[in-house]
């Protein structure tokens, strides 16, 4: 390999990593990709002005109920999928995933090349070591192989370019302005995939300026554009709320060594793959457990600062890790909010390059080249056999939700997801799901995630479907109690109001129902066929007519369904 050119080492790299990926490319929509892409009406018309103004809830929807806990400003990524969709011509998720998997190996590509400038060895196979272990680690397949995480490889190839720009070189021939510029340019871009970067940035800054020779001057560019994008994301956003005050913010302090330590460990076991749900997981651990993950994370920074003689990326790797995962240690206060391999993605592609320069050095002695092998051998068989788990574990929404109970079987989110999954797989097939397997699974996401509004909503509706509507009820009323009420609980309580006898109270919630979403065309159509079916079809419209006039909060919604009433008309959304 010292003597293939860059081309072919280029051509030889990514024929590996396309080919270790290509089985992806057969892969459904799962998790957040079925609002974000599937349902998503936003990323119909690529309206990049739309997108850098609002957030991706907002702008192009977001899977989680609970997901407007923390808002997410990331335009370029709502805009990737838009342009995806129209390429593609729709939702076909062979072309979201090759659009994915070729932003990763964009990533990878950058990794090899920030390798061979950082190693300072561009003719040995070191480079190709570092840009394989960035590329093919099972502990960040969220990254890689879930759709709606593209924000990722596209937002650490963006910013690897930006370094790459920045760095002088090992001549330390300097940096001009153009390149300046045009490094700045990429780390805006970056941003606009994903916050990431900006946490990332001040590590990288000192790197370059102390460890690599940068003028700190040519970082004004690059401080000019947070400085913009602050200015539009702080325009775009209400701000950011992950719970209520000093309680959310104590709950942040005890995830975040839990988190750090959680993730190093991942990286060293090549595990777990499959998806996490941080919240439930960590939400029961002691202090005491906090402490010691505290004590395990300073202890390896402290290790690698010991030795940053020999490799001096080791520092810098645990820095921009525990810096990278610091706002996951927010979203990980927010009940249903998942999420582990791709939080993991941004560090680990410097992670990588540290790695292959420890090898490097400690091939230079002959116990360090039996170290490296052994290593190599474990390594690579661990690595494989978890690289095909994680690849089973993202093909389907029913495997994706089976990892989530493997990795974590007292999380109750999972089993709701299994839930969903095989009755959507039952549908699909012309048949109806189990209702004995649904009211067992959702019964267990009720009890062990009873702070997941959807375990509520998951529960309601397979007691419903199982006949048992006055139970469903039941749970509603603990629902609203906790949660409040909202259109989706508001349109199960008035059909399981109607089939309990009482449709005048099924009437009332359905209009309540729909003042609260009244371009609801699905909630527009039940009503329409609760009057047919009421039975006393006048008395009923008696009954409009009195709310119309005597309660504001619903008297649009009264009129003007008695005007459709009186005119016959279709069954369609005003």
């Amino acid at each position: 390999m010292q003597r293939l050119p860059p081309v072919a080492r280029v051509a030889l790299l990514s024929v590996l990593v396309l080919a270790a990926l290509s089985p992806s490319l057969q892969a459904e929509f799962v998790w957040d990709d079925i609002d974000q892409i599937v349902q998503s009406e936003g990323i119909r018309s690529f309206d990049v002005g739309s997108f850098l103004g609002t957030n991706v809830r907002e702008g192009i929807g977001k899977g989680g109920v609970n997901s407007e806990a923390v808002d997410i400003y990331r335009p370029a990524f709502s805009a990737t999928l838009a342009a995806t969709w129209g390429a593609a011509g729709g939702a076909a998720s062979g072309a979201f995933h090759l659009v994915l998997l070729l932003a990763h190996l964009l990533a990878t590509l950058g990794v090899w090349a920030l390798a061979r400038v950082w190693l300072g060895d561009r003719e040995s196979w070191w480079p190709e070591v570092a840009a394989l272990l960035f590329a093919l680690h099972p502990a960040t397949g969220g990254a890689y192989l879930f759709c709606s995480a593209v924000s990722e490889p596209l937002a650490v190839a963006a910013l690897l370019g930006s370094v790459l720009l920045l760095d002088p070189g090992a001549e330390r021939s300097g940096v001009g302005w153009g390149r300046a510029v045009a490094a700045a340019a990429l780390f805006f871009l970056s941003m606009l995939f994903k916050e990431t970067p900006l946490v990332a940035a001040p590590f990288l800054a000192l790197w370059l300026v102390r460890g690599r020779g940068l003028s700190a001057t040519r970082l004004a560019p690059a401080g000019l554009a947070a400085a913009v994008y602050l200015v539009l994301r702080g325009r775009a956003l209400g701000g950011m709320d992950a719970g209520d005050g000093g309680t959310a913010w104590l709950d942040v302090l005890h995830r975040g060594p839990l988190v750090a330590a959680d993730g190093l460990f991942a990286l060293v076991r090549m595990g777990p793959t499959g998806v996490r749900h941080l919240q439930s997981e960590y939400v029961g651990t002691s202090w005491a457990v906090v402490a010691v993950a505290a004590g395990v994370v300073v202890g390896v920074g402290v290790a690698a600062w010991r030795v940053r003689g020999r490799a001096p990326l080791l520092p810098l790797f645990v820095a921009l890790h525990v810096a990278t995962l610091a706002p996951v240690a927010l979203v990980a206060t927010v009940e249903g909010w998942g999420g582990f391999g791709r939080y993991l993605y941004p560090a680990w592609a410097f992670g990588a390059i540290a790695v292959a320069q420890v090898g490097r050095a400690a091939w230079t002695r002959p116990a360090g080249r039996r170290i490296v092998v052994a290593a190599a051998v474990v390594a690579v068989g661990v690595g494989q056999a978890q690289f095909r788990r994680g690849l089973n574990d993202w093909s389907t929404p029913e495997q994706l939700a089976l990892s989530g109970i493997r990795n974590a079987p007292d999380v109750g989110i999972h089993h709701c997801w299994l839930a969903h999954a095989r009755a959507d797989a039952a549908r699909a097939d012309g048949g109806q799901p189990d209702p004995a397997e649904q009211l067992e699974l959702t019964s267990l996401c009720y009890e062990r995630s009873p702070g997941w509004l959807e375990a509520s909503m998951a529960r309601a509706t397979a007691l419903r479907e199982a006949d048992r509507p006055a139970d469903a009820l039941e749970v509603l009323a603990y629902k609203d109690e906790r949660f409040g009420p909202g259109p989706r609980s508001g349109m199960l309580q008035a059909v399981c109001l109607m089939e309990s006898g009482r449709p005048d109270d099924g009437g009332d919630r359905l209009l309540w129902t729909l003042s609260r979403a009244p371009r609801d065309e699905q909630l527009w159509r039940l009503q329409w066929e609760f009057v047919h079916i009421h039975p006393d079809a006048a008395a009923y419209r008696e009954r409009l007519r009195s709310r119309a006039g005597s309660d504001p909060e619903i008297a649009g919604i009264a009129s003007r369904l008695l005007q459709l009433l009186d005119a016959a008309a279709p069954t369609t959304a005003p």
